[in-house]
């Protein structure tokens, strides 16, 4: 079972392709490196030395659904949160 699960009215390539340049862009931590792709289905982020965010992307039409695995400590989790532009 995913830690979140968000449904976006866009296609999974537009999903997959706007998370992968969220991340790439360092808008979570500058250090996170993206360990592995498959577009438009998977991302795997390294955010520390042992923390890591698996990112599966579901189609659905014009719809995507996103499922996030979070392995890492509760402070990442709120950083994470805290980082993203509707929080904000």
């Amino acid at each position: 079972m995913p830690d979140w699960r968000g449904t976006f009215n866009i296609p999974a390539e537009k999903c997959y392709r706007a998370i992968l340049n969220y991340i790439r862009a360092g808008s979570i931590k500058k250090k996170d490196k993206v360990v592995r792709s498959l577009e438009p289905s998977l991302i795997e982020v390294k955010t520390g030395i042992k923390d890591g965010l698996r990112i599966g992307i579901i189609p659905d039409g014009n719809k995507s659904t996103v499922l996030m695995d979070f392995d890492f400590s509760l402070e990442m989790v709120i950083e994470l949160k805290s980082s993203h532009p509707l929080h904000q």
